[in-house]
């Protein structure tokens, strides 16, 4: 095979480093690795990161998709009891205290369904066969393991639970896509993900 059409490095999944596509083991850390016979060599292009202001703007354009999926729940949640609570407030009324509770329990309840929405969403495109939401599939961005191969669900909701993390201390974790070498986030760094233009 040629070097246009091949990339003869493979990165460890444990410890991310570039080793032979031939070596048993992980020359830094001694993981075993896949044989070469398995592996489905991804062309060099693969390897062009995506970087941190495309994945912004995938970001917003997932926030949108996100949020037109969660109208509906949005709606059944808030539509009822709503409008009431206003009325009662543009007339200085005290409001039911009942009402409020109910209002409160059914804020909550969207709540914790738009994060499973969303969970389910990112989970099942990024494992999908595209290895992108919508948002990155508008920018030409797909998501795979350090091999350049597709990740599993459970990989990719271990990825989509991770921004948790990267979102704390200012969004910090985020920020690292545009300083790492690969252009990785922290959650792809715990992941073993890594961002590429498909």
């Amino acid at each position: 095979m040629s070097n246009s059409e091949v990339a003869p490095i493979l990165y460890c999944s444990k410890c991310g480093s570039p080793t032979s596509a031939y070596a048993q083991f992980c020359n830094n850390c001694g993981t075993p690795l896949p044989a070469a016979s398995t592996i489905a060599f991804a062309p060099v292009y693969a390897r062009n990161y995506g970087g941190f202001w495309m994945r912004f703007l995938a970001y917003v354009i997932d926030a949108v998709v996100v949020g037109i999926l969660c109208s509906p729940v949005v709606i059944f949640a808030l539509g009822g009891a709503l409008p009431r609570i206003i009325a009662d407030a543009s007339q200085n009324r005290e409001p039911d205290p009942a009402m409020v509770f109910a209002m409160m329990g059914r804020f909550l309840t969207m709540q914790l369904l738009v994060q499973v929405i969303a969970w389910i969403y990112e989970a099942y495109m990024l494992s999908s066969d595209r290895q992108a939401t919508v948002g990155k599939i508008a920018l030409g961005l797909k998501v795979t393991d350090v091999n350049g191969r597709r990740i599993s669900f459970a990989r990719a909701t271990g990825r989509h639970f991770a921004k948790i993390l990267s979102g704390m201390v200012m969004m910090i974790g985020f920020i690292m896509a545009a300083f790492t070498e690969r252009k990785q986030a922290l959650h792809d760094i715990l992941a073993s993900t890594i961002v590429v233009k498909a």
